[in-house]
């Protein structure tokens, strides 16, 4: 099955970690500005543009920006920055993400050049283990129960839509804003 390529994947997720760094009140300019520096900016989806430029986001968007960083950190287990994703009970340390992705307004050409993507035997793998949690999770809300394993959705949600986006022929070729978590 055919990957995006490591290019994307590691623009995608410089941009999530940006929009995780607004949802923390790191200045949308400052951050806008960078993206557009660093030639990034044709990577951000409509709905992170309206995020990003937005004077006062609601408070329901600062909350998705800020999930979106088990999709930032998904991506970056996929390109080797990261060894393991802790267990999907509870979200990932930020400190991780900072540690490992190019810092803000730092450039980003190196890294986006020199990105790797892990073998598709570990990616595969990952894509199925997440695919069944979600399973799992959204069986157990329709059913009235608890999460197996304490299992947290909204980090499920978040690895399973990343790990969607990097086959796009699991989803379609869908922008990142469209790409489905279907079980």
């Amino acid at each position: 099955m055919k990957k995006r390529s490591t290019q994307e994947v590691a623009s995608r997720a410089i941009v999530l970690n940006c929009v995780v760094a607004a949802s923390f009140d790191v200045p949308r300019k400052s951050l806008i500005q960078w993206l557009e520096k660093e030639g990034l900016w044709s990577s951000v989806s409509p709905w992170e543009s309206d995020y990003l430029q937005a004077k006062r986001p609601r408070k329901k968007d600062n909350i998705e920006a800020n999930q979106s960083a088990e999709a930032a950190a998904t991506l970056a287990w996929s390109l080797g920055l990261i060894p393991e994703l802790p267990h999907a009970s509870s979200p990932t340390d930020l400190e991780l993400l900072v540690k490992v992705l190019p810092r803000i307004e730092s450039p980003t050409a190196l890294f986006v050049k020199n990105a790797k993507l892990r073998p598709d035997s570990e990616v595969n793998a990952f894509n199925n283990s997440i695919y069944e949690m979600h399973w799992s999770v959204r069986d157990a809300y329709l059913n009235g129960r608890e999460p197996p394993d304490d299992l947290h959705p909204v980090v499920v949600y978040q690895r399973h839509r990343a790990a969607n986006w990097l086959y796009p022929e699991i989803v379609g070729d869908l922008p990142w804003d469209d790409v489905t978590t279907d079980t």
